[in-house]
């Protein structure tokens, strides 16, 4: 969690379906490249540099984030590198750094397409996919990372409506696919996307030379709102809801294999704070959350034909 809210300060200061649906990342392939030598960068992405020239008031090059031909479909992939480079006689390692967008923002929080942080994105989807490779000395120590999270402009405010991220703890010197899913904390569909990766970790310890090849960013599945879930199974309601104990009782009179599905239950920052396996109870069934703080949480059955979400409010 401390990784993911640096992650998501480091964006603020400086700058149900089969998983065979898909919607794609704006330039997520890395096929196009714009500038030249040192300046050259993928379209739709900023790195490094554009994070420290947006931070420092001497331009720093640092080149962490290069064009590769070791790409895993295409032409090309995004190496990013863990660099060393002097300031003042003072060798400081910075990680390379992959930001999805057209700028970086110096101030406010993580921006909606209006404001140019992240791409236009309409989507809801399960996860975000790529295809990597880590290699270098201490990889697990190091802690390279993918971050994702969908948000939406409300009232003059870009607002977090999905998050997820991963570590990458492991060396893979093949090409390695990944998903990282997406908690939501919301039912709205999200104006903007945004990505950013690390070949290493801002707040531990980096290594020079680690590198970390991305290539195929897309996004996988879909998730319905809870309308859209409501419409579907209508019988599906957890009462009382809001619950004044944290305590709920989900009844699904008209579809007993969605009642006992494996559920987990998230909060509002994604985190799960219940996983229960398939139960044989029939006609009801109960979800203790008794003792977590008031607020919203989601609730998500893994259904046979598509996951399930509603809402659970602890008063």
């Amino acid at each position: 969690m401390k990784r993911l809210l640096l992650s998501l300060a480091l964006l603020a200061s400086a700058a149900t379906a089969a998983l065979a649906q898909s919607a794609p990342i704006p330039n997520g392939g890395f096929e196009t490249w714009t500038g030249a030598g040192a300046a050259e960068r993928p379209q739709n992405w900023q790195n490094t540099d554009d994070l420290l020239q947006a931070s420092f008031p001497i331009p720093l090059v640092v080149g962490a984030v290069t064009k590769s031909p070791d790409a895993h479909t295409g032409s090309f992939a995004a190496r990013l590198e863990t660099k060393a480079i002097n300031i003042f006689s003072t060798p400081i390692l910075y990680p390379g750094i992959l930001i999805l967008g057209t700028r970086i923002h110096v101030s406010g929080n993580p921006g909606g397409a209006s404001d140019g942080a992240g791409m236009p994105f309409t989507s809801r989807p399960q996860a975000l996919q790529v295809h990597y490779k880590l290699t270098g000395n201490n990889v697990a120590q190091d802690s390279a990372s993918i971050l994702v999270f969908l948000t939406r402009y409300i009232n003059g405010r870009s607002t977090i409506l999905a998050l997820g991220e991963t570590y990458l703890l492991e060396a893979k010197p093949t090409y390695t696919q990944l998903q990282v899913p997406l908690q939501y904390v919301s039912n709205l569909a999200p104006d903007s996307i945004h990505v950013i990766a690390f070949s290493g970790a801002l707040d531990g310890n980096l290594t020079a030379g680690n590198v970390l090849t991305l290539d195929d960013f897309t996004t996988v599945g879909s998730v319905a709102t809870a309308a859209q879930e409501a419409r579907r199974n209508p019988e599906l309601a957890p009462f009382p809801n809001p619950s004044p104990d944290g305590v709920f009782t989900l009844d699904a009179r008209t579809d007993a294999a969605v009642l006992r599905a494996p559920y987990t239950v998230t909060n509002a920052l994604g985190r799960t704070v219940l996983r229960q396996g398939r139960s044989s109870e029939a006609g009801s069934r109960r979800i203790d959350l008794h003792g977590l703080p008031a607020g919203v949480y989601v609730l998500r059955l893994e259904a046979a034909q598509g996951a399930v979400t509603r809402r659970l409010v602890v008063q």
